[in-house]
């Protein structure tokens, strides 16, 4: 009787210690090892921006920009900003991750890049620039395309005015490469249209010369500057309005008014442009 439970018992361990090695070699097998040049994770990928290659640890890399100088470009992952989703159409989750990028001045320039997951690791992209100082807002992926959401300022203020503007830029994955989506640019014949159209000529407000300028048409936001110059008015020298101009369903369309300014005939205010009234 003792020699059949010895057997048992031996039976049990061999087959325990089979079961054992059995799960430690599925488990190392299933353990991802990336190939090389690639990594198991986004924050330790290496990125290029601007031309030069940045590998981050732990979401942070620094280089000097000058050898043996105190100063440094230092890119760090902006904290808790990144999206999943497929922009290759592989089947296979990419990461769209925002950095920040200092030079030891005053700017604070951010940039967007793509951890590209290959079935053995992630690989890092170029960067796009995004802006500088700006408040990032929300990134979506739809159906392979990225749209980075943001505010920024009106090309005419300050760094010190507050973002209140709210872009989106578009980027797609295309031949190994991250990049811009191409979007309709506004023609200064267009624009001269639409000013005419919403705000008439000079026959119309009674002045000697009318200046249109397309200030911007940074990601898909155009701003149309008119200046009426020479106004045949006793108070009223020159008046500047800028509107906003958006690409809808084929066509350009005329969006809101947010500058009026005057310039005074001598004597009846100020003479640079400003949103008082003149005498």
């Amino acid at each position: 009787m003792s020699k059949i439970i010895i057997a048992i018992i031996t039976i049990i361990l061999i087959a325990g210690l089979g079961y054992w090695i059995y799960q430690s070699t599925l488990e190392e097998s299933s353990t991802t090892i990336p190939e090389e040049g690639l990594v198991v994770d986004p924050l330790n990928a290496t990125y290029i921006i601007e031309g030069d290659e940045f590998t981050l640890v732990d979401g942070k890399a620094e280089k000097e920009i000058v050898s043996g100088a105190a100063s440094k470009i230092r890119i760090n992952v902006f904290d808790g900003w990144s999206t999943k989703g497929d922009v290759n159409d592989d089947d296979l989750e990419d990461t769209v991750v925002l950095l920040t990028y200092n030079a030891g001045g005053s700017g604070t320039f951010f940039y967007v890049v793509l951890a590209i997951q290959k079935k053995q690791g992630y690989e890092g992209t170029n960067a796009i620039f995004i802006g500088d100082r700006i408040a990032p807002q929300t990134t979506e992926i739809r159906s392979g395309e990225i749209i980075v959401n943001y505010a920024d300022r009106y090309p005419w203020e300050s760094f010190t005015d507050q973002t209140s503007v709210v872009k989106s830029k578009y980027l797609i994955y295309e031949s190994d490469e991250l990049k811009e989506k191409q979007m309709e640019t506004l023609s200064q014949e267009t624009a001269e249209n639409l000013v005419i159209e919403n705000w008439g000529g000079c026959e119309t407000n009674e002045c000697s010369d009318l200046t249109v300028s397309i200030l911007d048409g940074k990601d898909d936001v155009w701003y149309v500057q008119a200046i009426y110059d020479g106004m045949k008015d006793d108070s009223v020298k020159a008046q500047k309005r800028i509107a906003t101009v958006h690409y809808v369903n084929g066509e350009w369309k005329w969006g809101s008014e947010i500058v009026k300014e005057y310039k005074c005939q001598e004597g009846r205010g100020q003479q640079n442009f400003s949103s008082e009234f003149c005498l």
